[in-house]
């Protein structure tokens, strides 16, 4: 027997038990087993058993003996030497490992001598007779109980048993959930869980107990083991993605990754957002149609650990790491981490705004406002999205705006070397571009010094094959010299006097060399041009390949690889490369789908749909002089500068308050749409604040703003800032989020109750919710305003470009669609009442703390602490929740808090009352906002609202969005509404607490009711 030179002891070591297994194969079936019992005590079991590979190779080359290759791997994996021993285990092989294989899969797949075993014995109709074996070996410790079970789990799963299996399935959890083994020892458990996960019968149980070995995927993150464990988390966690039409994954596979086993890339995109869940290694999303001129790419990136999303344009790629600088690379590999020159960059804790602006060869790219990176790219027309080794980089609402124009041809070597990746490992520097000729130019090197081993060279193109089309270049052939031949993925095209030849690039686990056939009989000879350029065309449709060479058809192929990219490939060890003038005409669509109607593209927000009825009310043209008789220029220790850009103000730099601001005369009713276009803003505030924004006062004072501010130590911020005005105090409150835009504009939205501030980068008309909130009153005299502020030691200066005001036509219902829409949706809902006679003893609540029931209702009493009542059942979906008030007895100096609460953090929706100094009540409707230092979550009031008496609350949940209702004596009033996720509602998350900090409050509960889509 032959065998390789093996550099690695480690090889070598794994190597020796091979030649046992090859030797012993007929032994085993012969029933001699004494040289396999000598060599697994000379070698250990270990060792043997990390064979499998060979084992399963070996009985394949039984295949025409089902019999036979039954008993091998019986042999194999219940030895006859050890009674006792039970081998379950298995590796990682990569997929399409021979030319004759279907290579619809790039990734690996996970094999075992076990499953085989399984399958060989259904060919063999012997699964009854392996069942019968199996039960009858003895249970030696929790181990081999665990192996055994697993692998009668299987077998009934191939039987077509799944009550059965799903009982052993049952077992199995009880026997995993106690092991202390390490992840590299569970791979009966690992082989159950890989072949039952997707099985409808056995998904829990497959569910619960990869919720055991979920935890140890962190022990081998990049290997081949964690990426799998990735892949089968993904398929339990998400059902089929939609379909993307323009967006296509692919991995840039190399023979390591191949070689070690790793999985298929897979993406996920729903909703407008996507996400690599299943990782080869570096992954790209490519965008199929090519984009050059004038665009924009914005888009929401995520932040969280392990899910960063990540943008390749212009050849390159950037993410944020941890707001202090740089990560930057490009297809080939990472340059390394950039530092901010300035202060680091306020990171939100999930998603990034994130832009990129081309113009001509320049592209710019800006987070959260902030200029991060400006550089010359040359030639790269390809966009794509990255995904990092073991990731799951997450991207939502990426719109391509713009001016962009789509090329009817690329240049592949225009972009350089490093869009190019070799296949071999440690080969990148034998491949190099030039500038030798206008379309391009690259070479290979030849390889020195390696005697007689033929050394391979492939380098793929970093976007794969889509679509039809042609791809035509010139290489230059000198026999013994310079060579050059076309590949898709690991198919070899060559090309010589006597025709063209399929060849296969061989991955190093398979252990035998290349192959290649003698010229195809469907090939004719090639007249090729000694020391001279000779021209290719590949021509591509569907799956067939027409191969061209200097204008003559040569060669026809029917492609069946599923990843297709173009590769160039040479014999390093026997020649060099020169290929030039590489050109790519594809089949891709010839123009881009609007903004709005891509595929990653959120859906448009409700708020925003109807707004182009609106009519024009008011155009400032701040280059202008302003119309005095129109508008006011009240000014406190302000300046303002006319200029050919607009109107510059500043407030000046003097101690206390100073600002200028631009009010409109006209009142305001109904629903309108506010848009202020600002450019060259500046600011700072070491100990105070600065403020630039647009806001309105309605009639009753209360204060609305979209705002972009400087803050202490160096903070920028975006915000819907409000003021509300009660009675007896002030209330202030602000949603806020890093902004550093120099430019763009601010806007404020009415749609029926609902006020909606937003703000836009640069020249985009991409628009961010900055928040909501609730008002009716109509806007008063001098109520919208344009304001630039300072206090104490703030700076600031904008320029004011334009003001647009457009308003409702006269007579148009001013009610925003998604409260119309709640209305008519909880209309719709089966009513369920939970109760109905407040017997004691319903089951319904969880927790019933100082609550009594009453002929009239439920009354609940606190005296220097709090009462409760708890729902005990789970709601899911669409919901409605309402609780009637009755009568409310207080002494005179009583604090106290009624609260309805639903859900928990991150997720949770509050509405609480509270009493006023003048009796009223104050209703507060509050959400998670974030996390402060001491990770706690911290609320933010969505609307505050003082009635006279309250009769109803009400929390509403449609969809994603829980709206916040509370009724007076004659009308109810919508506080606003948030997205908190379609989470189910956990048992006794529902509660209505009354909470006193003095003397006894008590109050009595009419009704409590809850109308579910889904009972």
């Amino acid at each position: 027997m032959k065998f390789g030179m093996i550099n690695s002891m480690n090889r070598l070591i794994l190597a020796l038990p091979v030649v046992f297994l090859t030797i012993n194969s007929a032994e085993a079936q012969q029933g001699t087993n004494s040289d396999a019992a000598a060599m697994s005590r000379v070698f250990g079991e270990d060792i043997v058993r990390q064979n499998g590979r060979t084992a399963v190779a070996i009985a394949r080359t039984m295949s025409d003996d089902p019999t036979a290759e039954y008993e091998y791997l019986v042999n194999w994996i219940l030895p006859p030497y050890r009674p006792t021993l039970l081998r379950i285990d298995g590796y990682f092989a990569a997929a399409d490992p021979t030319p004759e294989s279907r290579l619809w899969r790039l990734g690996g797949e996970v094999e075992s001598p076990a499953l085989e075993l399984i399958r060989v014995a259904k060919r063999a109709k012997q699964l009854d007779d392996l069942f019968r074996r199996l039960s009858e070996l003895p249970d030696a410790d929790d181990t081999q109980q665990r192996r055994k079970v697993a692998l009668l789990a299987l077998i009934e799963m191939a039987r077509g048993r799944m009550d059965s299996a799903n009982k052993l399935g049952d077992k199995l959890y009880e026997l995993v959930a106690r092991s202390n083994e390490p992840l590299a020892e569970r791979w009966p458990e690992l082989l159950f869980t890989y072949a039952s996960h997707q099985v409808p019968a056995l998904k829990d149980v497959s569910a619960d107990i990869f919720e055991v070995l979920l935890p140890m995927q962190d022990s081998v993150p990049m290997s081949a083991l964690g990426l799998h464990l990735q892949d089968i988390q993904a398929r339990l966690e998400f059902s089929d993605s939609e379909r993307l039409r323009h967006w296509h994954p692919s991995a840039r596979a190399t023979a390591s990754t191949r070689d070690a086993g790793h999985p298929n890339t897979r993406w996920f995109a729903s909703d407008g957002t996507v996400r690599c869940v299943t990782s080869h290694d570096v992954d790209y999303l490519h965008y199929q149609i090519p984009l050059a001129g004038n665009y924009e790419v914005e888009a929401e990136v995520s932040l969280i650990p392990n899910q960063n999303g990540v943008i390749f344009v212009g050849g390159q790629w950037l993410s944020i790491a941890e707001g202090a600088g740089l990560m930057r690379g490009d297809y080939h590999s990472v340059h390394g981490y950039f530092p901010f020159q300035k202060k680091p960059l306020p990171l939100p804790d999930t998603y990034l705004r994130y832009r990129t602006v081309v113009r001509g060869d320049q592209v710019t790219t800006f987070c959260n406002g902030r200029e991060v990176d400006r550089r010359e790219f040359g030639y790269a027309p390809w966009l794509a999205l990255r995904n990092g080794p073991g990731n799951r980089g997450t991207v939502r609402d990426l719109q391509i705006t713009g001016r962009p124009i789509v090329p009817e041809k690329v240049y592949p070597l225009l972009e350089g070397a490093r869009s190019w990746k070799a296949y071999q490992d440690d080969a990148d520097q034998r491949w190099a571009t030039t500038d030798d000729h206008a379309n391009g130019f690259i070479t290979g090197k030849r390889i020195e010094n390696v005697g007689h081993t033929s050394v391979e060279s492939l380098a793929h193109y970093h976007r794969p094959i889509l679509e039809g089309g042609v791809i035509e270049y010139e290489f230059f052939y000198q026999s013994g010299e310079y060579s050059a031949h076309p590949a898709i993925e690991r198919l070899v095209f060559r090309l010589d006097a006597k025709g063209v030849r399929p060849h296969w690039v061989r991955d190093p686990s398979v252990r035998m060399p290349s192959t290649s056939t003698d010229s195809s009989p469907d090939s004719i000879p090639l007249r090729l041009k000694e020391n001279d350029w000779n021209r290719v065309r590949l021509t591509i449709q569907g799956d067939q390949l027409q191969i061209a060479v200097n204008g003559v058809d040569a060669f026809q192929h029917t492609l069946i690889q599923r990843q297709r990219r173009l590769g160039l490939y040479y014999v390093g060890s026997e020649s060099k490369l020169k290929v030039r003038n590489m050109i790519w005409t594809g089949d891709w669509p010839k123009s881009l789908p609007a903004p709005q109607k891509q595929e990653l593209a959120s859906d448009v927000p409700e708020f925003l749909a109807g707004l182009e009825t609106m009519q024009e009310h008011t155009r400032i043209d701040f280059t202008k002089p302003i119309d005095r008789t129109r508008f006011d220029t009240p000014r406190s220790k302000a300046r303002s500068y006319a200029s050919p850009s607009g109107l510059r103000i500043e407030p000046d730099v003097l101690p206390g308050f100073s600002s200028y601001f631009v009010g409109d005369r006209h009142r305001i009713s109904g629903d309108f749409d506010a848009t202020l276009r600002f450019s060259n803003l500046t600011g700072s505030a070491e100990t105070g604040q600065a403020d630039f924004t647009l806001r309105f006062l309605d009639e009753h004072g209360n204060r609305y703003s979209a705002a972009r501010s400087y803050r202490a130590a160096g903070e920028e911020l975006a915000a819907m800032r409000w003021m509300y005005l009660g009675k007896t105090k002030k209330v202030f409150d602000s949603r806020k989020t890093g902004d550093e835009s120099r430019e763009g504009r601010l806007r404020l939205i009415r749609r029926g109750d609902t006020t909606y501030a937003l703000i836009a980068h640069g020249d985009s008309d991409r628009f961010h919710l900055l928040g909501t909130r609730a008002v009716r009153d109509p806007v008063s005299t001098m109520g919208l305003r344009i304001e630039a502020s300072r206090m104490k030691a703030g700076e600031l200066s904008v320029v004011l470009e334009e003001l647009v005001i457009r308003t409702s036509p006269p007579g148009s219902k001013e009610l925003d669609p998604r409260v119309n829409a709640l209305e008519r949706v909880t209309r719709e809902f089966r009513h369920r009442s939970i109760v109905a006679s407040f017997q004691p003893t319903t089951r319904e609540f969880a927790e019933m703390i100082h609550a009594s029931v009453t002929e009239s209702g439920i009354k609940m009493t606190a005296d220097h602490d709090s009462a409760l009542i708890g729902y005990s059942k789970a709601l899911s979906g669409d919901f409605e929740i309402t609780v009637d008030i009755g009568t409310l007895q207080l002494s005179d100096d009583s604090k106290f808090t009624i609260g309805l609460d639903v859900g928990d953090q991150p997720n949770k929706a509050e509405l609480t009352l509270q009493p006023r100094d003048d009796n009223g009540l104050r209703i507060t409707a509050q959400i998670p906002n974030r996390k402060n230092k001491d990770n706690n979550f911290q609320s933010n009031n969505m609307d505050i609202v003082d009635l006279d008496a309250v009769r109803t609350l009400r929390l509403v949940r449609l969809q994603r969005t829980i709206f916040f209702v509370c009724k007076g004596k004659t009308k109810s009033k919508v506080l606003g509404y948030a997205d908190i996720g379609m989470e189910d509602i956990r048992p006794g998350s529902i509660q209505f607490t009354l909470a006193s900090e003095s003397q006894m409050s008590s109050l009595e509960l009419e009704k409590i009711e809850i109308q579910s889509a889904n009972p």
